[in-house]
């Protein structure tokens, strides 16, 4: 089973973007060498907390420092990107680094100031936002198709070999839905919404179809997004992710914090050290934590669980050096090996 790393660059207590952005290197380079299958980067607009908001800037420079790891964006938010210059970048960073780009296509909102700052026409109303219209041009420039359409005399990276990988991601069964239509991969973010990973997944494999655009694919494929924190011993773990429930607390009350908390902070404010985090089928935690070898029992058991294809792990760790640390240890529980190719090759409709 591939592991993957979905960074948001969280900028911790005492640090600034520029420490997060150092940080997401080094942690890109750490995913590397260990075996991890893909590094993606968030965009996130409007969090003073994360610096994750540009992925095709964060992804230039993983890209850059690395050899073998395939490096994407999750995702990219259509609702706030032209298709055309979505695809433009993508596959520019194809260009650069040949089959190593992922796509990963999604919406989300920020908020009304935020939605509105990012808009460039604000002189009216909003037009409605069509999501599936949206992945669907991205797909048409990828693919080059625009058949009777005026696009279709567009010169776009002619001669090209290849392209970015496109997924779809998301936290519902409608996201789900659509990546099944498009035949697209699809990854869903469990530590939004883990009671729905089920249902989600299960939309997927029984409503999916053979991609007809020829950068999808002729077999499902599914990825679960967990927020896990990984440390030597049970406590220790419990008490990094300190820090990753105070944050999901705090947002359940409608609040935003400034900084990812420093452990002993989040320690404070929460009353004390979390509980060892407890795994049941069917009801998962949104953050989990625990030590190498029971850790690798849980996410095991959550994609089996599921059918889930692959992990992608996400956190808020309160410490540099723990976060690190936390990624080493799991690479090393799950013996990955740094020589094995990047990800599984997914099957293209038209290969």
């Amino acid at each position: 089973m591939d592991l993957s790393v979905l960074d948001s660059s969280p900028v911790l207590e005492q640090q600034t973007a520029r420490d997060a952005y150092q940080t997401s290197l080094d942690l890109a380079v750490l995913a590397d060498s260990a075996g991890y299958a893909r590094y993606w980067a968030t965009e996130l607009h409007g969090a003073a907390m994360t610096a994750g908001a540009v992925p095709e800037i964060v992804m230039a420079r993983a890209a850059a420092a690395t050899r073998r790891i395939r490096v994407g964006a999750g995702a990219a938010l259509m609702n706030h990107r032209s298709a055309y210059r979505t695809a433009e970048a993508f596959t520019a960073l194809h260009a650069m680094f040949p089959d190593r780009i992922d796509l990963g296509i999604g919406r989300a909102t920020a908020g009304p100031v935020v939605d509105t700052a990012l808009q460039q026409n604000r002189s009216g109303a909003a037009a409605p936002y069509d999501h599936a219209q949206q992945v669907t041009e991205v797909l048409g420039w990828l693919d080059h198709q625009f058949d009777d359409h005026p696009f279709a005399d567009v010169a776009f990276f002619a001669g090209l070999v290849g392209g970015p990988r496109p997924w779809l991601l998301g936290s519902t069964t409608a996201s789900a839905a659509l990546a099944a239509q498009l035949g697209l991969p699809y990854a869903y973010a469990s530590f939004l919404s883990p009671s729905g990973a089920h249902s989600a997944l299960d939309t997927y494999r029984t409503h999916f179809r053979p991609s007809p655009f020829p950068s999808g694919i002729s077999r499902p494929h599914t990825m679960i997004a967990l927020n896990v924190t990984c440390a030597p011993t049970e406590s220790e773990a419990a008490r990094s992710r300190a820090s990753a429930d105070l944050i999901y607390r705090e947002a359940a009350r409608g609040r935003r914090l400034d900084t990812v908390p420093g452990t002993e902070d989040a320690v404070a404010a929460l009353g004390g050290v979390p509980r060892p985090s407890a795994y049941a089928p069917g009801r998962w935690p949104t953050t989990i934590s625990a030590a190498p070898e029971r850790l690798r029992g849980i996410l095991e058991a959550m994609a089996e669980e599921t059918g889930a294809d692959e992990i992608i792990l996400q956190d808020f760790i309160g410490s540099p050096e723990d976060r690190l640390r936390s990624y080493t240890l799991i690479s090393k529980a799950f013996e990955l090996a740094a020589e094995q190719p990047a990800a599984r090759q997914l099957e293209r409709t038209h290969d």
